[in-house]
């Protein structure tokens, strides 16, 4: 069982509401566990939330041995695993999958290279081929 993994995509919840047991602003991420194909929703904490980003390697803190059970309780946080951040390339999409008649959606090689560090524009994808392509805009410009 995988207890490392890495953010791929995050939200900052600065919006108080009743019965709120979390001090804001506190960060709502989704994991991609070592191993896994399918990422999932957790709290990272032990991180001030304006340093949270995309490629951050993640290691899982666990509820005490007698509080365990098969749910996602089990797991109480994701906190920095000290690892250096996962690449970009790591995080990209390869396939939006069958309901799109397999349209694949990449990064060039220029925006594989700047965007180790960062987050793509939505200049920076590109639409590979696909019968659907006219349907995918290449650029913000094309809408």
């Amino acid at each position: 069982c995988a207890q490392t993994g890495t953010v791929t995509t995050f939200c900052v919840v600065n919006v108080p509401f009743r019965g709120q047991s979390i001090q804001i602003p506190y960060v709502c991420a989704q994991i991609l566990l070592d191993g896994a194909d399918i990422s999932f929703m957790g709290l990272v904490q032990e991180i001030p939330a304006r340093e949270i980003r995309m490629g951050l390697r993640v290691e899982a803190v666990w509820a005490p041995p007698e509080d365990r059970g098969p749910s996602l309780e089990s797991i109480k946080w994701f906190r920095p695993a000290g690892e250096p951040d996962a690449g970009w390339g790591s995080l990209a999409p390869v396939s939006t999958g069958s309901c799109c008649n397999s349209a694949s959606a990449k990064l060039s090689d220029t925006s594989r290279r700047t965007c180790d560090s960062g987050v793509p524009s939505a200049e920076q994808i590109e639409l590979s081929s696909s019968d659907d392509a006219s349907f995918w805009p290449r650029s913000t410009s094309e809408r």
